[in-house]
């Protein structure tokens, strides 16, 4: 495969934008495919015994839920979305229609507000006269003051169109703010050194939010952290009748304004949402304790959402956090200036990611009951708790593998002669066996257990050699996380004469023309994909899984593959590159040359996402740098090192992966 030319032309323009058309040319050099949706990671490979069916509590979402269940795993989002949000929380717009749901408890209008700014230059006249009527304010005589230029950086204002002083009528809020600010500044250990100014305004009638903040730069908010904050507070609000919500929210909104010093305002309102929104509620929680914490309840019965596409409900992770003693404050600043989410979460996460990892998940079972592990001692009383229940029967598995900052929890009742336990990776998690004590899942992995009355012995003959461990329970919930390291759980199910028969046969020897060392499971480490200039090299790719079998024939999973990152300083530009699914191929390697024939990956996803443009297809995608095409190879025991030429660049692209 040669270099584009389109390419060529590309390549002596720095930018991101021109590396992510690069890497789409690069993948589009290849056959068209027309993949189906990638299988969910909790799916197995096809000789395994069929998943037993798991049973959910029904629930109705929110009107929250319904909107950013619409967003991407980054937050990148659409004007339609945006147009939602603003529409649900701050402000009617013609022809925008929120979707109906629960209603929602979202008290801070920072995130609608940066929302709807992506889109100033695709508003129409009606939407943008909504937008700008319901962000308009007004002192209590009548006489307008003038709107804050919202649009100027996606919310941040600048110069002449910064609010200087606090606006008429805000001195009932300030001595309030002043002592919020005051625990603030001693939970984070150093002053804000920023002035704070209130306006004050009229929210949407019947709408829940209170506040929302805005960061200000004397020049350039894309470059410049914020030099003051602008804090806006309805006063249409009967919850302020409760000073507990009040300071809780004015907590909430002060965070935002500490968040846009740490790093330039509009980088700052461009970070995730779990890290952007979740840490403030947790921060305006752990200074107001006696305030509601209504977050909670969405965060504890949505135990399989994924953290990153969580929003004021990553809130109940800090609390995880804090309760296995992470200092939280003390390291937020670090984490909210990763390059992204995943170093985000492993900075928040170490040096206690183990402990955290064996209770994460656990914790949403809500049974105090269970010990220690299996609740949450910060939330409020009274939440329900949402855990999946299935029955294992003969014949039939229960996997979970929720990878990455995902949890997988469920109750199980054993219906088979005799489980088996399977985990892989740290074994991030525990078992609870009903009405008995809770164990590791490195205390079970790799056990067989007998619920057969009677015992599990095998007729005269036979040579297999089932376990005379009996079960302790019938069922149990089992609890997995995935922490920076993916972990899985199988629990399989056996009949007795299923188990006992002699169908084991040696390992095959290696087929010719394949290095005996390369067959086995391999998974990838962080590899680096170069850009067309070093200051864009994208770095990633860790968690594929390889399986390379004795006769050459290897499958490859990319659902857990972290993505290749990107981000262009220059522009403000961060890109994401993509791969989802599986592939199948033929390997000869020796003498150091890596030969791939029958690929096919039909049922490889690719796409790539970036903080402007949205996302978009590709084909193939990152993964194809992993073991997917022809190279050269060294392996050594554990270590397998690939190296292969990217024709765009013409760079060599080298990918380590280490043996299961």
């Amino acid at each position: 495969m040669q270099p584009s030319t389109r390419c060529a032309e590309f390549l002596s323009k720095p930018s991101t934008f021109v590396f992510a058309a690069c890497m789409f040319l690069l993948v589009g050099c290849m056959p068209p495919t027309t993949p189906d949706t990638p299988d969910p990671d909790d799916q197995a490979p096809d000789d395994a015994l069929p998943l037993i069916e798991l049973t959910e509590e029904p629930r109705d979402k929110t009107d929250w839920e319904l909107i950013t269940d619409q967003m991407n795993t980054n937050g990148t989002i659409t004007k339609e979305v945006a147009l939602q949000a603003f529409a649900l929380l701050m402000g009617d717009i013609p022809g925008v229609t929120p979707p109906t749901g629960e209603p929602s408890d979202v008290s801070c209008g920072t995130l609608p507000v940066y929302w709807i700014s992506q889109f100033e230059e695709e508003l129409s006249a009606d939407e943008l006269a909504a937008i700008e009527s319901a962000l308009g304010t007004s002192t209590d005589d009548g006489i307008e003051t003038a709107r804050v230029a919202i649009f100027g950086d996606h919310s941040c204002t600048t110069g002449n169109d910064a609010i200087s002083e606090d606006q008429d009528g805000a001195e009932v809020y300030r001595p309030i703010l002043d002592q919020e600010l005051a625990k603030l500044e001693q939970a984070f250990g150093r002053p804000l050194g920023i002035p704070v100014y209130i306006s004050l305004g009229l929210g949407k009638a019947g709408g829940s939010v209170l506040a929302w903040a805005s960061p200000q730069a004397s020049s350039s908010c894309a470059t410049e952290a914020a030099t003051s904050c602008r804090i806006e507070i309805f006063v249409n609000r009967e919850q302020f009748n409760d000073e507990n919500e009040l300071r809780r929210v004015l907590s909430h909104e002060l965070t935002h304004c500490y968040q846009a010093t740490f790093i330039p305002a509009t980088k700052a309102l461009r970070k995730p949402h779990w890290l952007l929104e979740g840490f403030p509620e947790y921060v305006s929680y752990v200074l107001n304790p006696t305030a509601k914490r209504g977050w909670f309840n969405t965060y504890a019965s949505t135990p399989l959402k994924h953290l990153f596409t969580r929003t004021y409900d990553a809130v109940g992770f800090y609390f995880q956090l804090h309760t296995v003693g992470v200092p939280v404050i003390d390291r937020f600043e670090t984490a909210f200036g990763a390059e992204d989410n995943s170093e985000a979460f492993a900075y928040l996460v170490q040096p206690e990611e183990m402990e955290f990892g064996d209770t994460w998940a656990s914790s949403f079972a809500l049974e105090m009951t269970r010990g220690s592990a299996w609740f949450m001692p910060e939330a409020p009383n009274g939440l329900k708790s949402y855990v999946s229940m299935g029955q294992l029967d003969n014949g039939k598995r229960f996997y979970a593998n929720p990878g990455e900052a995902g949890v997988r929890i469920a109750h199980i009742d054993f219906n088979a002669d005799i489980v088996s336990f399977k985990a892989t990776g740290p074994m991030n998690g525990r078992v609870s066996w009903d009405n008995m004590d809770d164990v590791l899942l490195s205390d079970v992995n790799g056990l067989l257990f007998c619920r057969k009355d009677g015992g599990c012995m095998c007729p005269e003959g036979s040579t297999g050699s089932p376990t005379q461990i009996p079960i302790p329970s019938n069922s149990a919930i089992v609890a997995v996380s995935g922490t920076t390291m993916a972990t899985t759980l199988e629990i399989a199910g056996f009949s007795l004469d299923e188990y006992c028969q002699d169908d084991s046969v040696p390992d095959p020897p290696a087929a010719e023309g394949v290095d005996p060392c390369i067959v086995g499971n391999w998974v990838s480490d962080e590899w680096v994909l170069p850009g067309p200039f070093s200051d864009l090299d994208g770095r990633g790719g860790n968690n594929a899984v390889v399986n390379i079998r004795a006769n050459g024939v290897a499958t490859w999973d990319f659902d857990n593959m972290q993505p290749i990152t990107t981000e262009d300083d220059q522009i403000g530009v961060v890109t994401e590159l993509y791969s989802r699914g599986t592939a199948t191929a033929h390997i000869a390697a020796g003498d150091g040359n890596w030969d791939i024939s029958e690929r096919d990956i039909t049922q490889l996803d690719a796409f790539a996402i970036d903080n402007i443009l949205g996302q978009s297809a590709l084909v193939g995608g990152p993964g194809l740098f992993v073991l997917l095409g022809d190279g050269a190879y060294t392996c050594s025991g554990s270590l397998l090192s690939y190296s292969s030429v990217d024709p765009v660049t013409d760079a060599t692209v080298s990918v380590t992966l280490h043996k299961q």
